[in-house]
């Protein structure tokens, strides 16, 4: 169990799971606070280590967000899971940058696809991309990353973009499209220094066609 604390003293308690995988948390009524101090009321215990921690923590106000909410995710392949967790496509839209999607393929990448699938015909024109593995910058020089990519909508249409070679979240704009879907498919690859051949996108998100950030 975790207790929030807020400014005004009002506390909140929630039961989390036991995965290893981002949990989000919906508060019983909107909270005005300066503050939040979060305690561990009981915990669920590790194997040879006794320590407590969080990985990330973020915290959601009211404000609309210009992103599109993707109903599900789908990918030509996912990496299977390690001692740091999983590497499955809704990584790509947790807003954390500790996960990612990496691909599964024996090349370099080249050809593997991620596809968001926004559950209705909708208006987008923006693609907010974190390239590679941005755990680290080290990470990131190690990993391939993308190069190109394609953007297939569902009407058939595609369109081509060029992401930068970095692990700082980039805006990528294109023309205004309304669609169900969107397929980002790597059309070419950046190699890594770690020689594992192991492309990873660490977050994708679409954004409404006339949003600003």
């Amino acid at each position: 169990e975790l207790e929030a604390i807020f400014s005004d003293g009002t506390r909140e308690t929630f039961t989390l799971a036991d995965r290893q995988e981002v949990e989000t948390i919906k508060l019983k009524s909107p909270k005005k606070t300066s503050s939040v101090k979060l305690k561990p009321k009981s915990v669920y215990g590790g194997r040879g280590c006794n320590q407590t921690g969080f990985s990330e923590v973020q915290l959601i106000d009211s404000t609309p967000e210009p992103y599109v909410q993707t109903v599900s995710y789908e990918s030509s392949s996912h990496h299977p899971p390690s001692g740091d967790g999983h590497y499955r496509p809704s990584n790509l839209g947790d807003g954390i940058l500790d996960t990612m999607w990496c691909e599964n393929d024996a090349g370099s990448g080249s050809g593997e696809w991620v596809e968001l699938s926004l559950g209705k015909a909708t208006s987008v024109s923006r693609l907010s991309l974190v390239n590679g593995n941005a755990f680290s910058f080290s990470e990131f020089m190690g990993f391939n990353r993308a190069k190109t990519i394609e953007l297939q909508f569902s009407d058939g249409s595609t369109v081509s973009l060029t992401p930068k070679p970095t692990p700082s979240a980039q805006e990528l704009s294109f023309p205004a499209r309304t669609t169900s879907s969107v397929r980002i498919k790597i059309t070419d690859a950046m190699s890594g220094k770690n020689g594992h051949e192991i492309l990873c996108l660490s977050e994708a998100r679409l954004q409404l066609y006339g949003s600003l950030r």
